[in-house]
């Protein structure tokens, strides 16, 4: 289990490396499950759970995310 965290968390800091010049606000589930690198399903998992609500905003049935805080969230979740 603790290869798989390490890989994930090294796949999330290089996607943050090479999208320095990307938009910084990601739309939607499918937004958040690219940046993370992780399923639709799980992306859900991860906003329900609360851990990156600051870095998440929603308006109506639309979800804005600040890509770089989100990142920075979930790599400091423990």
């Amino acid at each position: 289990a603790g290869e798989l965290v390490q890989l994930i968390e090294q796949t999330v800091q290089n996607k943050l490396l090479v999208g320095k010049e990307e938009n910084e606000i990601v739309e939607g589930l499918a937004g958040l499950a690219k940046i993370l690198g992780v399923s639709i399903a799980t992306a859900q998992k991860i906003k329900n759970s609360g851990i990156l609500d600051k870095a998440i905003g929603q308006v109506g049935r639309k979800i804005l995310i600040d890509k770089k805080k989100a990142i920075e969230l979930y790599l400091n979740q423990n």
